[in-house]
């Protein structure tokens, strides 16, 4: 894994950072908890009535005023993953809140030496902007959080920039439209205008073998978000965020 990554320029030092390994406390939330199955953000011409749901069962949470990363899944959602296991095919096309993947992406998601697919990723990056928005007292908003995609798209816009340099002609060189749409924030809808500087960090936890880097990504992405020390993430921790990740990624909700 790198230890290269992306924070806003600050005008002043945050004097609240955490300490290692320590859980965030933060004000409270004025935002409600949603309840029940239903709290499921509905996607247009999507069905949300699944028959792995228990409505009944979905754990309660009052009066959050701290995201601990180190809190065990909801039950009744490792329900719905066990009896969606029992049933699943690996050829089956599973509908999530932001695109449909194979159920073998979340099988492999639930093996220790399973691979992360950029589908996975890129679904644990739109609950983890979803979450912030909802929680704003809880997740900072002076960030953003991108997807695969951009890579894709900045090394494609890279190489044809190498290619346009070689040329004799001299015409200006004009980026794609989907990479632009990044650059001005219209994807993913960003909160923030402020100017990004690079932060190439010394010392990062490393996975153990070639199949963690994916779930290694997640976590140091939600530890920064909230200002907690990545050196917390620790491989012994992989197995438990691998079934939590699936299990909220199943349920279309993912808990502060």
């Amino acid at each position: 894994m790198s230890g290269d990554f992306c924070t806003p320029e600050k005008l002043e030092e945050d004097e609240n950072k955490s300490t290692k390994g320590d859980i965030v406390q933060i004000e409270s939330t004025w935002f409600d908890i949603p309840k029940g199955r239903g709290h499921r953000t509905k996607r247009k011409a999507r069905l949300l009535c699944s028959p792995f749901t228990d409505p009944t069962k979905r754990r309660k949470l009052s009066d959050l005023d701290v995201y601990d990363p180190y809190r065990e899944v909801d039950p009744s959602k490792v329900d719905d993953l066990n009896k969606w296991m029992e049933a699943a095919s690996t050829s089956d096309l599973v509908p999530l809140h932001h695109c449909d993947v194979e159920a073998k992406s979340l099988l492999d998601l639930l093996n220790k030496d399973g691979w992360l697919t950029g589908e996975i990723v890129n679904e644990a990056l739109y609950h983890i902007r979803d979450r912030a928005l909802k929680f704003p007292n809880l997740f900072q908003q002076d960030c953003c959080i991108l997807d695969c995609y951009f890579c894709q798209f900045v090394q494609s816009a890279h190489g044809e920039w190498q290619i346009h340099a070689q040329s004799p002609r001299k015409e200006e060189f004009k980026f794609s439209k989907s990479l632009l749409k990044y650059v001005d924030g219209s994807i993913p809808e960003l909160v923030t205008a402020q100017k990004f500087k690079f932060v190439k960090m010394k010392e990062v936890p490393q996975q153990h073998n070639g199949s963690d880097c994916g779930i290694f990504t997640i976590k140091y992405i939600e530890f920064l978000q909230v200002n907690m020390d990545v050196c917390a993430i620790q491989p012994e921790y992989i197995p438990m965020w691998r079934k939590k990740l699936a299990a909220e990624l199943l349920a279309w909700h993912f808990e502060p």
